[in-house]
């Protein structure tokens, strides 16, 4: 993924997910494990077990309203 490769080399730069009906997942972060800030805006969002993959040392994390009433938040955990 060229976006991966690139926000490699800029870890601080917030990485903004937004308006995709096609995305309810967040399995695509499994390509940006460096990252240190992430906003999250999918309406269709069912889980949040992707964040698995971010650094434990997560500076930023905003995630916006979605459909799913009933989303886990144990992975948030892990971002102590």
């Amino acid at each position: 993924c060229k976006l991966a490769a690139f926000l490699k080399n800029y870890p601080d730069i917030t990485l903004r997910v937004f308006f995709s009906r096609e995305l309810e997942d967040l399995e695509f972060l499994r390509f940006f494990p460096e990252l240190k800030c992430l906003q999250i805006n999918l309406f269709e969002l069912k889980s949040l077990n992707g964040l698995r993959y971010l650094p434990k040392n997560l500076k930023s994390l905003a995630i916006g309203e979605t459909r799913s009433k009933a989303l886990s938040l144990e992975i948030l955990e892990r971002f102590k």
